[in-house]
């Protein structure tokens, strides 16, 4: 009977601990997409942005009045330049050719 009992503590055990596991890392990977979904964009120049761009790393792009340009990366990163003039990033999409086909425009 002794056996026993022991046998179905170590297995609880073992449940409680695989279960404080899997909530840990429930909680590191709901950590980490709430700080990757509120991350600040970083402000590169216009050459290095259109690197970027030309790099096939770009999902979509939202482009302002202001000149404004931020570029959504498929890794979740954002990064922010500004245009030279209006339409710049369409221009440079269009040239960038089928390796940008895919990016989503959103223009203000």
């Amino acid at each position: 009977m002794s056996k026993q009992k022991d046998k179905v503590n170590r297995k609880t055990l073992f449940l409680g601990v695989l279960t404080i596991i899997t909530l840990a890392i429930v909680v590191i990977v709901t950590f980490s997409l709430i700080n990757q979904a509120v991350s600040t964009p970083s402000y590169v120049s216009w050459d290095n942005a259109i690197i970027t761009l030309n790099s096939g790393k770009v999902s979509y792009v939202i482009q302002t009045h202001s000149l404004d340009v931020r570029l959504g990366l498929k890794d979740g990163g954002i990064i922010k330049t500004r245009e030279p003039k209006i339409d710049d990033i369409l221009r440079e999409i269009e040239k960038c050719g089928d390796l940008c086909k895919d990016i989503q425009v959103i223009l203000e």
